[in-house]
């Protein structure tokens, strides 16, 4: 997703995240009961019951995408059993919208989008952008593939 913003409105965006990130979970998680899908942040268990002390029946990779069902004291029910909400990033349902001016910013709307130091899928790692994170893009190049690079500012710094 796109989106123009004057520097205000980032700034107070950027203080709702915050704010949002100190609540209690119980209203963090009523918030994020929009999301149907989470993003797995790291190597996770996948219990049969919601207590950490109950069977392990599989696990979850790092960055996969998986349905939520609900949310239960401080566990995320899935379709094949239940894991941690600290293990969790929910995400909520985005649409892309075309670019239309350069510089603008950008939100990453899946699991996360890699950083690399020039236009090539092999080129070298700089960075990871997690879901819902917002960097500005200062110029933007087609590929021979038909798809879209944006160069983007890390530190204040044009790369990647």
């Amino acid at each position: 997703m796109t989106f123009d913003v004057s520097r205000r409105d980032f700034l107070k965006l950027a203080g709702i995240t915050t704010t949002l990130a100190s609540l209690p979970s119980g209203i963090s998680l009523a918030l994020a009961s929009e999301a149907r899908y989470g993003r797995i942040l790291h190597l996770t268990d996948l219990h049969k019951h919601p207590d950490s002390n109950a069977k392990i029946i599989g696990r979850y990779l790092p960055d996969s995408i998986q349905p939520i069902l609900d949310y239960q004291d401080g566990w995320v029910r899935m379709p094949d059993g239940f894991a941690s909400e600290t293990a969790i990033q929910p995400m909520l349902t985005a649409s892309t919208m075309p670019v239309d001016r350069i510089p603008t910013w950008l939100e990453v709307i899946a699991p996360y989008a890699a950083v690399r130091r020039w236009c090539a899928a092999d080129a070298p790692l700089m960075a990871r952008m997690g879901h819902g994170a917002v960097i500005e893009a200062v110029a933007a190049l087609d590929d021979r593939h038909g798809d879209m690079w944006f160069q983007v500012a890390l530190d204040g710094n044009a790369s990647g």
